[in-house]
């Protein structure tokens, strides 16, 4: 327990960032990659800003956040930083024929994208382009940093093969390590994907915490006498940290929660989609979300009404009270139940805050204010309670975020084929580990960890961009069998496998002659 907070409730916030690798050459604004750039300008930077901005009021921030190797390996590339300068250059000139079409009555929704222009070029030219070393210096200070799995696969989906389990976690872990230079203790499990037995797994591979769906604790013989309010440890001596969905819902909720609001901005209602041909093709810009996003939420069947930044903060400001209300009652109401001080652990999307819901930076900014003013409030860390002797004792059982909360959108029919296939490329490059060129194996298994992506599975699933997701898994999986054919055969296609290395960067970048650094897979 962190010093002076007793008799207080105490707010885990963990915020999980990850986006898929994804590098498409010959286009200058393919949508897939437009991901990452309107994150970078509506997330990322804004919450290093939000974060200085708090230093330099002395305001103490206490939160854990989380980078997935993916997304961290696109940050410290300068490929994606030079296309995300152009991104803001393009965006800026067609906001300024956005501003001459519509004049005065869009003016203010028009000049709240244009700020966050601004921003971004002004935090870039302090700071530089690589926002991966910003993140890294972000460690120790009120902040702890985890990862995720090296291509953020679903983990439970691979139980069969415990080898690739261990090479997603200790695969994501090392390169977290090589970009940052932190090793990190704790670790985000993709879509909170947990089975019996995860928790050895990460335990041996030194990590200390990880955080899990509610339904984890609380369908298992083991349900703690604190319930789902204070974190617990495993037999294999793993701190878990049980989401609050009571809590978590209120924020991250469109339909019932705070960023449904009709004053806040509309996501998916974006001008790009009416801009004049000729000035979208001028441009290479993809018709599309491209991130002109002027009409609040509005609400109901009514017209679509401009983005009103002034009403939008007033929204915040009262979100805010709401919430730590909201904190205050559910705390009471723990007490009264378990007799301690509560632990609510609210995990979330990082892209929910900025990109999702544009104020949500705001709002995280406005919680962190509102907390370090608090005398009944504190903020924590899964640091706080490295002493498990307190801790109870449980075995969680299998569970998930997202729909039905056990998998379903990552199992799903659509894709079952998908792990028979991997399961059985896996069998043949692990038949052959030790009798072949390393450089080659390592090329074929990071195809392997690649095709495990949870994200095809998910937009498959969802059936957004179901074809370029299906077409990635082919990809990897084309690229696995012609690496495992050459190395039965003895042949050796060395330009084949370094291209394939190279299109990942810093994700999967060989070191010297042991280029494949596990023992056993």
């Amino acid at each position: 327990m962190a010093p002076g907070t007793e008799g207080r409730a105490r707010l885990a916030i963990v915020l999980h960032a990850h986006i898929p690798r994804v590098r498409i050459h010959g286009m200058r604004f393919p949508l897939q990659e437009l991901w990452l750039y309107q994150s970078m300008l509506e997330c990322y930077i804004p919450l290093l800003r939000m974060l200085e901005r708090l230093r330099a009021d002395a305001v103490p921030v206490t939160l854990t956040l989380s980078v997935s190797p993916p997304l961290l390996s696109m940050l410290a590339d300068d490929y994606y930083s030079k296309k995300f300068d152009d991104y803001l250059t393009v965006l800026g000139e067609l906001l300024e024929g956005v501003r001459t079409r519509l004049g005065r009555d869009a003016a203010r929704a028009v000049d709240s994208i244009a700020a966050r222009i601004g921003e971004a070029r002004s935090w870039k030219e302090r700071h530089g382009s690589d926002l991966a070393r910003a993140v890294a210096r972000l460690d120790g200070e009120g902040i702890e940093l985890v990862t995720s799995s090296a291509t953020h696969a679903y983990l439970p989906a691979w139980r069969h093969a415990p080898g690739l389990v261990k090479l997603q976690v200790e695969a994501g872990l090392r390169c977290f390590r090589e970009i940052t230079g932190v090793s990190p203790t704790g670790f985000w499990l993709p879509e909170m994907g947990y089975y019996s037995g995860l928790d050895r797994v990460l335990a041996d591979a030194g990590i200390e915490y990880t955080f899990l769906s509610a339904h984890s604790l609380y369908t298992t013989p083991t349900v703690p006498p604190t319930g789902n309010f204070f974190p617990a440890v495993t037999g294999a001596g793993l701190r878990v940290f049980p989401r609050d969905a009571g809590l978590s819902d209120q924020v991250w909720s469109r339909s019932a929660g705070y960023p449904g609001d009709e004053r806040y901005r509309e996501f998916h209602f974006d001008c790009s989609w009416d801009l004049p041909d000729e000035e979208r093709i001028a441009r290479g810009v993809p018709r599309g979300l491209f991130g002109l996003k002027i009409f609040r939420i509005t609400g109901g069947d009514r017209p679509k009404e401009y983005y009103d930044p002034e009403a939008a903060s007033e929204a915040v400001r009262e979100h805010v009270d709401a919430f730590m209300g909201a904190v205050r009652d559910r705390a009471r109401e723990v007490r009264g139940l378990t007799g301690v001080d509560p632990v609510f652990t609210l995990p979330f999307d990082l892209e929910l805050f900025g990109h999702w819901w544009f104020e949500g930076t705001d709002f995280l900014e406005g919680v962190f204010r509102e907390a370090a003013r608090s005398g009944d409030l504190a903020l924590a860390a899964p640091g706080d309670f490295a002493d498990t002797a307190g801790l109870p004792l449980v075995v969680p059982a299998e569970s998930s975020w997202g729909r039905g909360g056990y998998g379903s959108t990552w199992l799903n029919p659509r894709v079952m084929d998908i792990y028979r296939k991997v399961s059985g490329l896996y069998a043949r490059f692990r038949g052959m580990a030790h009798g072949v060129d390393g450089a080659h194996l390592y090329a074929g298994m990071w195809e392997l960890l690649l095709a495990q992506s949870s994200d095809w599975s998910f937009g498959i699933d969802q059936e957004s961009f179901s074809e370029y997701f299906m077409g990635r898994i082919e990809d990897h999986l084309g690229a696995a069998e012609r690496i495992a054919g050459m190395l039965e055969q003895g042949m050796d296609d060395a330009d084949f496998s370094e291209r394939r290395l190279a299109a990942l960067g810093g994700l999967a970048r060989p070191r010297g002659a042991a280029c494949w650094p596990y023992a056993e897979f």
